[in-house]
């Protein structure tokens, strides 16, 4: 009995080889999932951002949730640039009437820089080198105890209140 012609390991008895098979890019959403963000929603969005509102406020003014912005820039990289482009413009428009402060009142436009990017227009607080100061000095004549209550009241002013 004689054994059956080898296919070398190919798929088909004609020989040739099996084409590999193509693969397929990774599902960015379910099927039969629609985008959240399309035409009038986008349009409001980066309108809104540009005014200089934030992702969070600008999500929750169009009924979505941060992260389907996030989500949304991350696989779709048209709506990632016209993101950028509207946080920038929001940027640039503001930083230009501070610039200009000779028109319309700028301070509202200081408002808005300082609050949105605290790190470049910000007040910086060192609360820990202020403390350390103001204990120092508190505590001198100070036994344990009334030091303990002292910085204990002044912790507690720093929090914000409840309610």
């Amino acid at each position: 009995m004689t054994n059956p012609p080898s296919n070398n390991g190919h798929h088909k008895s004609n020989g040739k080889p099996k084409k590999p098979a193509k693969k397929k890019a990774p599902a960015t959403r379910k099927a039969g999932q629609p985008k959240a963000i399309t035409g009038e929603k986008e349009k409001v969005l980066l309108a809104f951002i540009q005014a200089g509102g934030s992702r969070t406020k600008a999500a929750e003014y169009v009924g979505i949730h941060t992260s389907t912005i996030e989500n949304e820039a991350r696989r779709n990289p048209q709506f990632l640039d016209k993101l950028t482009h509207a946080e920038a413009t929001s940027y640039q428009k503001h930083l230009s009437n501070v610039a200009n402060a000779g028109g319309d009142d700028w301070r509202a436009s200081a408002f808005l820089l300082e609050r949105k990017w605290r790190k470049e227009f910000g007040r910086q607080l060192d609360v820990n080198q202020n403390l350390t100061s103001e204990i120092a000095i508190r505590v001198a004549g100070m036994t344990p105890e009334q030091a303990r209550d002292a910085l204990a009241t002044r912790l507690a002013g720093l929090l914000p209140e409840e309610g």
